[in-house]
């Protein structure tokens, strides 16, 4: 079980939406914080779906 399919599809969604808003946004102080929060959200999932399946 080392590769999940479902979280390289998030990550790289996640990842996509990143690019996509940096596209739109103007501010670059937005961008970086949103980028963060995306970050800190990721491995927030990441650790609690890790910490659940008892890795």
């Amino acid at each position: 079980m080392n590769q999940h399919p479902f979280l390289g599809g998030m990550g790289l969604g996640m990842m996509a939406g990143v690019m996509v808003t940096s596209v739109a946004m103007s501010n670059r102080r937005q961008l970086k914080r949103k980028a963060k929060r995306a970050a800190r959200t990721m491995s927030g999932f990441a650790s609690d779906l890790t910490d659940s399946m008892g890795f």
